[in-house]
């Protein structure tokens, strides 16, 4: 379907991509369009002036910009009748009771050679190309092929949306696709996209694209970052390597084996603790550590007096044993500490 003249949508101006479409070649530019827009403001003015420029109907008439066209590139189809009437054609609505062409177009609207279809802002083509049918909307990324059946139904459902349809009336100027497509009939598997589908499509392709791209940057400053970090570290000598050596070893320690859970110290040891914190005081001797007082009993205080020459002998023996191993160990600690 190379052949076919298809104008794609810019901007506002789809009253021009509908006629050129229509036309299958480009003849008109919005600056024609606006030359009989401009004309066509100026002779309306003039036929209300006619009737008395004090009336309401001119001041408010006046108060207007224009009837036939707007700043975004919006064309009355005033304006598109105009155009048309210079290559012979004319435009007759689809809905008139009157006209043979809308009747005959309602009873097969395949009977038509062209149809212009307008809702708000928007104009579009539907023509006959050889013996297919083509929607040559510009919106569309390329010419959509409708089947005859389809047409009917296409037309249906464009008024029930809100669309006016009007009937191209005259003889279409021939054209390259109409001679090539006479004798050829073409098929079409997938149905055209919109354009704006097509540029959310780009979009999200190019901002893929670019998240690619940021993450590949990122993962290189990080490589590179890492790769200095080395180096540093390889050029700072084997002082350098072993501390770190250690002090990971260290944490490693700290973090892995429990703490021990320290056991109540008894007499033997508080006695050499506190032996030891006098000899790193003053570097004398101390006083050997009075004995512990022997356990109470709960025997009758009668039974306890029967024994008490005995317990007392007992008692001096340990003491004796006691301050003998507190000098034998204070007397180690210090020959090696001297």
């Amino acid at each position: 379907m190379d052949c076919i003249y298809h104008e794609k949508q810019e901007g506002s101006l789809c009253a021009v991509h509908c006629l050129n479409s229509l036309l299958q070649a480009s003849y008109f530019s919005a600056v024609d369009l606006a030359t009989i827009a401009s004309q066509m403001d100026v002779e309306e003015r003039q036929r209300m002036a006619e009737l008395g420029t004090d009336t309401p109907e001119y001041q408010d008439f006046f108060k207007e910009s224009s009837n036939n066209m707007d700043d975004s590139g919006m064309f009355s189809i005033q304006v598109m009748n105009v155009a048309l009437e210079v290559w012979g054609l004319s435009l007759t609505p689809f809905t008139s009771t009157v006209a043979a062409s809308a009747i005959a177009a309602k009873q097969d609207p395949t009977s038509g050679s062209a149809y212009i279809c307008n809702m708000k802002e928007h104009w579009f083509t539907i023509r006959k190309l050889g013996t297919q049918w083509f929607n040559l909307n510009s919106l569309l990324a390329y010419p959509e092929l409708l089947s005859h059946t389809y047409v009917s139904l296409f037309l249906a459902q464009l008024q029930a949306q809100g669309y006016c349809i009007y009937i191209v009336e005259g003889a279409l100027p021939r054209c390259e696709a109409d001679t090539l497509l006479a004798g050829l009939k073409v098929t079409q598997a997938v149905k055209p996209p919109l354009l704006s589908e097509l540029q959310e499509g780009a979009a999200g392709s190019s901002r893929r694209h670019l998240e690619e791209d940021d993450i590949a940057a990122a993962v290189a400053a990080s490589l590179a970052h890492s790769g200095g970090q080395t180096s540093a570290v390889e050029g700072t000598g084997e002082d350098t390597d072993l501390e770190n050596a250690l002090q990971f070893s260290l944490t490693e320690h700290l973090t892995s084996v429990p703490h021990a859970i320290q056991e109540p110290e008894g007499d033997l040891e508080k006695a050499l603790r506190l032996s030891m914190a006098c000899l790193d005081d003053d570097g004398s001797s101390p006083s050997p550590a009075p004995p512990p007082p022997p356990a109470s009993s709960s025997v009758p205080s009668t039974a306890a007096a029967s024994h008490s020459a005995e317990e007392d002998d007992d008692d001096d023996d340990e003491a004796r044993q006691l301050q003998a191993a507190l000098k034998l160990s204070l007397g180690e600690v210090s020959t090696s500490t001297r």
